[in-house]
């Protein structure tokens, strides 16, 4: 696992076709990716992550898979530091 740094407060963040995930954004500057998952039900939005220390190439292979959802849960989020910064 890569070591926890601090996140950039605010990434673009785009939408995208995806049954779990909302929205992403990348901060090559920090290497940080930002994932907003789908609302659950009742929220108004869903949680913000952000996962730091993502190689840039990681970012972009997700971006290019079949499935962006399965390329982040089996890809990034077991190898890379998560921090939830909104509920």
């Amino acid at each position: 696992m890569n070591k926890v740094t601090e996140s950039p407060a605010s990434i673009a963040m785009h939408a995208i076709e995806s049954s779990n995930i909302a929205e992403v954004g990348y901060d090559p500057a920090s290497r940080t990716l930002g994932i907003r998952f789908k609302a659950r039900q009742g929220q108004e939005k869903g949680d913000l992550w952000h996962y730091v220390l993502v190689p840039a190439e990681q970012f972009q292979a997700m971006m290019a898979a079949p499935s962006i959802g399965s390329h982040f849960s089996k890809m990034i989020r077991p190898r890379y530091n998560g921090k939830k910064t909104e509920p």
